[in-house]
């Protein structure tokens, strides 16, 4: 789990992920919070939807890690 911070690891991030976009690659970023202003064009953005909005804590910690493999397994078997 990421969390957008202006500048530093953001800019390195995006950088990436528009790079692979324009080299041809399929570029998904999927997030709980919709992506901030400067997110890249050519990336494809998904947001994971999750029951709370708190980003820390145990609770969190437990129903994102309970959640997310369910997300994606889920997903990556409707694309099929």
């Amino acid at each position: 789990y990421y969390t957008h911070k202006p500048g530093g690891f953001c800019g390195r991030l995006y950088r990436a992920l528009r790079a692979a976009a324009r080299a041809g690659h399929e570029t998904v970023y999927v997030s709980l919070d919709p992506p901030p202003s400067e997110f890249p064009s050519e990336v494809r953005f998904e947001r994971l939807p999750f029951p709370t909005s708190r980003r820390s804590g145990v609770l969190f910690w437990t129903l994102f890690l309970l959640w997310a493999p369910i997300y994606f397994g889920w997903r990556c078997v409707r694309l099929r």
